[in-house]
């Protein structure tokens, strides 16, 4: 009995988190020419394997339930999703929107992952197809051009929370910064450091690391050896 609440309570959190995304991407399909009026093409570029494939599956899984929930609803328009997988590479991520939009011809595009959609936005600019981004807390990603959008809070909203909770909260008085070598790291590490040394804090370095890297004993013994901080703070490859 347990299980089966615990999974009814994570597919009716899935259609929480997924049901505004949908809602988004059928307001910006509403404008664009459709070739069937009835029913607006999708295409989601998502990392389905390699590194990022767990949070890449989350949100297939996501949007599928979604787009079922939607489709269900007689006077909403009807949305045709088409799954492509990158595998977690940007290269990968830019020829499956020149295919989505020269050869499916869809109305608008969903990705995640800070280097994987921001490459995406010149496309999106050249193919006047909307792109909506998910799982990026850069800061301007849509500032860029009038087709390019998010949705997900960015570092200047959710990071400084987390260094006062570290400054306060944890009383550390100085931090090593280690992230991701993005646009995702670098505004989050700057967010970060204004908000900590705000706070009476000192932050005393800043190591990084690859989007595909597993290990990271390097930058580790390095913020060890030169920094010893008390408080370091770990960077999401997303």
């Amino acid at each position: 009995m347990r299980k089966s609440k615990v999974k009814y309570a994570s597919a009716i959190s899935v259609v929480i988190m997924f049901t505004p995304i949908i809602a988004m991407t059928m307001l910006l399909v509403s404008g664009c020419e459709k070739k069937d009026s009835n029913v607006a093409k999708v295409g989601v570029n998502l990392s389905l394997t390699g590194s990022l494939a767990y949070w890449g599956t989350q949100l297939k899984q996501g949007m599928e339930i979604a787009v079922a929930e939607s489709n269900e609803n007689k006077q909403a328009e009807k949305l045709q999703v088409i799954f492509e997988d990158n595998q977690g590479q940007a290269k990968n991520a830019i020829s499956i929107f020149q295919k989505f939009a020269s050869v499916e011809k869809v109305s608008a595009i969903v990705t995640a992952h800070t280097y994987i959609a921001q490459p995406q936005r010149p496309l999106a600019q050249q193919y006047q197809i909307p792109l909506l981004a998910t799982i990026v807390s850069a800061v301007g990603f849509g500032k860029e051009n009038s087709w390019s959008f998010l949705d997900s809070p960015t570092h200047d909203q959710i990071t400084p929370p987390v260094a006062d909770y570290v400054a306060r909260d944890l009383q550390a008085k100085t931090a090593v910064i280690l992230v991701v070598n993005d646009d995702y790291g670098t505004d989050g590490a700057s967010f970060f450091k204004q908000e900590f040394e705000r706070d009476g804090g000192k932050v005393t370095g800043q190591e990084t690391f690859g989007n595909t890297d597993k290990e990271m004993r390097s930058q580790l013994t390095a913020i060890q050896t030169v920094a010893n901080p008390t408080g370091t703070v770990l960077g999401d490859p997303s």
